[in-house]
């Protein structure tokens, strides 16, 4: 496997995981993964679980979807991905 620059490693190691990395491929392909997402059938009420959440870029979008009366959780091994969610959400 070739070097990985280092601006694309998260703390645990994993390749193309870095939050800046992540944050600028998410936004390069928004639209793609936003269209993903409403097409998944999450519902109105509906508890989610995002795992391996990464900067947490779909948080406000599932919020959205399944709206005041439905419920999500976060989970991700590298710390400063779970300090980026909790800044996007505050």
């Amino acid at each position: 496997m070739a070097q990985q620059p280092e601006s694309t490693i998260s703390s645990t190691g994993q390749v193309f995981a870095a939050g800046g990395w992540l944050d600028a491929h998410f936004e390069m392909a928004r639209p793609e993964y936003e269209a993903m997402a409403r097409a998944a059938g999450f519902r109105p009420g509906w508890r989610v679980l995002d795992a391996g959440c990464g900067g947490g870029h779909y948080l406000l979008l599932l919020a959205e979807i399944v709206g005041p009366a439905g419920a999500l959780a976060a989970l991700d091994r590298a710390p400063e991905h779970i300090a980026a969610v909790r800044e996007r959400v505050a």
